[in-house]
């Protein structure tokens, strides 16, 4: 029973001049192949960090509502796109209230008003 060894890449047979272990037909698909592998483990590996960057921006755009006189609520934050669970960290200030991290700004959420509490963050405090 001889089942013929179909390459990964282009799904042709793999010659039988190849080792055994091959999985593609040529060099070339084989080099196709890691490339299109190590361009996905690039993706995968940067997403979690353009995520927070994409929160920390949002948290950017409403840090300064406040200052003029409007609050900010988790609804606001929610209809920006804010990712809830993506954070660079936690801390607790004076009164034990837990703040997430995300980049240079944590943002603290009041489970009773839904109101947030956002500080600039220094990682140095």
């Amino acid at each position: 029973m001889n089942q013929e060894r179909k390459c990964e890449w282009c799904h042709e047979p793999i010659p039988e001049n190849r080792i055994k272990t091959a999985k593609y037909c040529c060099q070339e698909h084989y080099y196709l192949a890691k490339k299109e592998r190590s361009s996905e483990s690039y993706k995968n590996s940067t997403a979690p960090a353009k995520e927070i960057k994409r929160n920390e921006n949002i948290l950017k755009r409403v840090y300064l509502l406040p200052e003029l006189g409007r609050e900010i609520f988790s609804e606001d934050l929610q209809l920006l796109g804010l990712n809830w669970g993506c954070s660079t960290g936690e801390t607790a200030n004076s009164k034990n209230q837990i703040f997430k991290i995300v980049g240079a700004f944590a943002y603290y959420l009041d489970p009773l008003t839904q109101k947030i509490t956002l500080e600039k963050w220094n990682s140095k405090k």
